[in-house]
């Protein structure tokens, strides 16, 4: 899960919450929506992204 600097401390409540429920650890990496986006379209192997994009940005999708 690629995971925008605005949405860590969410994620460090609710990964372990999550993994207690359905047995599924969550792999994240950090950093700013564009760049983490940017590295998604090139091919990063990602399948989440937890952030908030540019409306330019998420209206190409």
């Amino acid at each position: 899960m690629a995971v925008a600097a605005n949405f860590i401390n969410a994620l460090e409540v609710r990964a372990p919450q999550f993994t207690a429920k359905c047995n599924v650890r969550i792999q994240s990496v950090f950093g700013s929506s564009g760049k983490l986006y940017a590295q998604m379209k090139n091919g990063a192997p990602v399948h989440q992204l937890a952030g908030t994009l540019p409306r330019k940005i998420a209206a190409k999708k």
